[in-house]
């Protein structure tokens, strides 16, 4: 009997006989699985919606150098040009593209003001991305993003820029006002629109939402935000802020290989302009080096100091600030530059250490009529945190007047104060702090046709440091005397270059494609993260399965029982 009804024959007769059992049982698996599939599933879609969106705004862009200070764009001697001069990064990497990138905003149809990231980009970046483009002049490409708001081709465009003064706002000389500078622009439309790059959805760092975008062209930009940007020689240089960089396909290397080919190309190929900073000749022989951001971070002063040491030169930080007035009894001098130098540069004074002792040059020596020892009252203004100016003052003691030669009479020891030493006088300075120009004096203006920017006092250098130190460091230019066989110029410039790291300056390369990919699959895994959100269709689908599967056991209780009194054994 066995035989002739074995356990397959019965399997498949149970299996018709409660065929509506299993059905529900298995429609009840199903809607489990599909429910665990589907969270799966949808996570790793997200996962690559988010990637692909990345991808799209990043174009052909797979390094990106983004430096603290703009750098040369000169197509021959510029960042890019020396960079794509070597041999090693022309294996790996197609020819670098410069271009400005800023933070702005954007007048809205409405009236509000749209946070927005200003692009000024040339032929160069088309191409780079494989496009046959270029901006014209006097127009702008919005976003998709900023299009949405309801900006149309030929519509007037206000466009504001900031963030590109490289003088701090915290120091007296930086700009206050946040503002930025304000153009007005043309929408013009996008010749050949596709998803990403091509409509302007370009992105470095990944984004939510909309991308908001404003293209200008690289020159246009220029003129507008490197208006006085030319140094103490007048000579504009083309600059920009930003380097695009792509692998070449036949470079070959992984990602850590082509990263340090970049490194050490960047810490090669880039100058001491490119730093920010710049090495000019002294007056009275020997060199000044300056930031175009007027402060020296104290890493520079570190360095220089370091790199003078290994070369055998004399180096002297400098910290030159201005007086609001320097009063002695019943007579003021009003804006003076006053310069805090090494104590062993000063003359012998026989005043106690402790003491403010202030050095007159010969100048304000006779207009205030000091003999050393005679008390003075020196007033300056210093930029609080809290966003405003205060007036401090300080009690000096005269000391002898310093000599009317050497260091004492070389204009560099003050380095270029926008809106101050291209004034012709005193009458038309223009800076970012208020002055009282009623106080000006012909005798003042008369200094000021003669000697410029010329320091008309000297402080010992740790007063200057205690009352003028600010956020970005305590110098504004270190002095570099090199003796009779001393070095030159270029080997004085790599000497410094060599004791400052271009990682300081933020020229390095960013693998913002890594990055972003790395980014787009995110801390948390969306598959969890859906599947969690799933947990109670997951448990209720898996108790109905329970529930179905016991109710099946329970209805064939009775023919279980037969069975076992026929003789099969529980494991048959």
């Amino acid at each position: 009997m066995a035989t002739a009804f074995g356990v397959f024959q019965f399997a498949r007769r149970g299996l018709r006989h409660y065929l509506r059992e299993h059905l529900l049982v298995a429609a009840a698996t199903a809607v489990a699985v599909a429910v665990l599939v589907g969270a799966l599933v949808v996570g790793d879609s997200v996962r690559g919606s988010l990637r692909a969106a990345f991808t799209e705004r990043l174009g052909a862009t797979d390094y990106a150098v983004l430096p603290l200070h703009p750098f040369s764009d000169d197509p021959d001697t510029g960042l890019a040009a020396r960079l794509g001069a070597r041999d090693d990064y022309r294996e790996k990497f197609e020819p670098a593209v410069p271009l400005y990138r800023l933070p702005g905003t954007v007048a809205a149809p409405d009236g509000g003001a749209v946070p927005a990231t200003v692009f000024g980009v040339d032929e160069r970046y088309f191409a780079f991305h494989g496009l046959d483009d270029r901006i014209e002049p006097g127009t702008a490409r919005l976003s998709s993003g900023l299009r949405a708001l309801g900006f149309v081709p030929g519509d007037g465009l206000l466009v504001g820029i900031g963030g590109h003064e490289e003088i701090a706002a915290a120091s007296l000389f930086g700009e206050k006002d946040d503002a930025g500078i304000t153009v007005r622009r043309q929408v013009a439309a996008w010749p050949n629109p596709a998803p990403g790059v091509g409509s302007g959805d370009f992105a470095l760092f990944p984004e939510q939402g909309a991308s908001r975008a404003v293209f200008l062209p690289l020159d246009d930009l220029r003129r507008v935000v490197d208006a006085s940007g030319a140094g103490r020689e007048r000579r504009p240089v083309p600059r920009a802020n930003a380097l695009l960089i792509r692998g070449s396909p036949e470079g070959g290397g992984g990602p850590a290989d082509e990263t340090a080919v970049l490194t050490a190309g960047l810490a090669e190929s880039s100058s001491l302009d490119d730093r920010g900073l710049s090495l000019i000749g002294a007056a009275g022989g020997g060199f000044v080096l300056e930031s175009r951001s007027l402060v020296l971070s104290d890493g520079v002063v570190e360095g220089a100091l370091a790199a003078a040491g290994r070369t055998g030169v004399g180096a002297a930080p400098v910290l030159t600030y201005l007086a609001t007035s320097i009063g002695s009894a019943d007579r003021e001098t009003p804006y003076s530059l006053v310069s805090g130098v090494p104590a062993a540069l000063l003359p012998e004074n026989g005043r106690e250490t402790g003491e403010n002792v202030l050095y007159p040059g010969p100048w304000l020596a006779e207009d205030l009529g000091l003999d050393p020892g005679d008390r003075l009252d020196l007033s300056f203004l210093v930029w609080e945190e809290q966003g405003r100016f205060q007036s401090g003052t300080a009690a000096f003691v005269a000391g002898p007047a310093v000599p009317d030669d050497g260091l004492f009479t070389d204009q560099t020891l003050a380095p270029e104060f926008p809106g101050v030493s291209d004034s012709a006088r005193i009458g038309d300075w223009d800076p970012p702090f208020p002055v009282d120009l009623s106080r000006i004096r012909e005798r003042d203006e008369l200094y000021w046709e003669e000697f410029r920017t010329l320091p008309k006092a000297f402080v010992p250098l740790p007063v200057a440091e205690r009352l003028w130190t600010m956020r970005q460091g305590s110098a504004t230019s270190v002095r570099l005397v090199p003796g009779e066989a001393g070095p030159g110029e270029a080997e004085l410039s790599a000497a410094l270059l060599a004791a400052l790291p271009p990682e300081d300056f933020g020229l390095v390369p960013l693998p913002v494609r890594e990055q972003g990919l790395e980014a787009s699959r995110g801390a948390t895994d969306f598959g969890l993260y859906f599947l969690y959100f799933s947990y109670f269709l997951l448990v209720s689908a898996f108790v109905l399965l329970a529930l179905l599967y016991r109710l099946g056991v329970e209805r064939r209780l009775r023919e279980i029982g037969m069975l076992l009194a026929c003789g099969w054994s529980p494991r048959r």
